[in-house]
């Protein structure tokens, strides 16, 4: 492997494969091309797998998404699909589990002036999508995945009322359980599924009540 060569089928020796790396043609054996080809399809099929689901789900409740609908819209059998993700509810997990790295404010903000711009992209976000906050409930590891979402939340928001000059001590300890389950999916998910509120409508009357809940604790010190 490694030594250029012409891409035609009278040049190629035996037993090898042309393989084009940025405009230039490899040889390698055809075991190594084979291997890479058969690589190559399976994180092909499985993402196309993995978006078709997910646009279904944007379409309807994921508990009333199957298998069979799934398979259509991804161009490959139900058998297919079960050789990648042995249930439904795992190809959900799959699906619920795609980062969102790339979404600007996806972190918890630095400074507490911050707080109000980042929900407002998250929530928006996460509006577009509120059919895999519904499926994350569905699926035995939705727990899980909260849980490790909490595990880095925690300290992060406690760095921020410290911003905010809310006094360290056990009231802060509290308010910060507090602001994480008011700026929590779950409390979004109530909001526009029990009580109607829009994604924006919702957003404001999360962010007051941290306004409030952050002055009386700065007034109490």
């Amino acid at each position: 492997m490694g030594r250029r060569w012409p891409p035609y089928d009278s040049e190629r020796p035996k037993g090898k494969a042309c393989i084009t790396v940025r405009g230039c043609v490899i040889i390698c054996d055809m075991a190594v091309t084979n291997t890479v080809t058969e690589a190559s399809t399976r994180v092909d099929t499985r993402g196309r797998i993995l978006d078709a689901a997910r646009d279904l789900i944007l379409d309807q409740h994921p508990a009333a998404l199957t298998v069979a609908a799934i398979a259509a819209a991804a161009g490959v059998s139900a058998r297919t699909i079960y050789r990648y993700f042995p249930t439904k509810e795992e190809l959900i997990a799959a699906v619920a589990e795609r980062p969102t790295e790339g979404v600007p404010g996806m972190t918890v903000p630095e400074h507490w002036n911050e707080v109000r711009g980042a929900l407002r992209v998250v929530w928006r976000f996460f509006a577009e999508d509120m059919n895999l906050l519904r499926s994350e409930r569905l699926i035995p590891g939705g727990v899980e995945l909260r849980r490790a979402r909490l595990a880095t939340a925690r300290p992060a928001f406690d760095r921020v009322l410290a911003d905010a000059g809310v006094p360290e001590g056990p009231e802060r300890a509290v308010l910060v359980e507090i602001v994480i389950h008011l700026t929590s999916s779950t409390t979004l998910l109530e909001l526009i599924d029990r009580h109607g509120l829009s994604v924006d409508a919702a957003t404001d009357m999360v962010l007051d009540t941290l306004d409030r809940i952050v002055e009386s604790a700065r007034d109490s010190e």
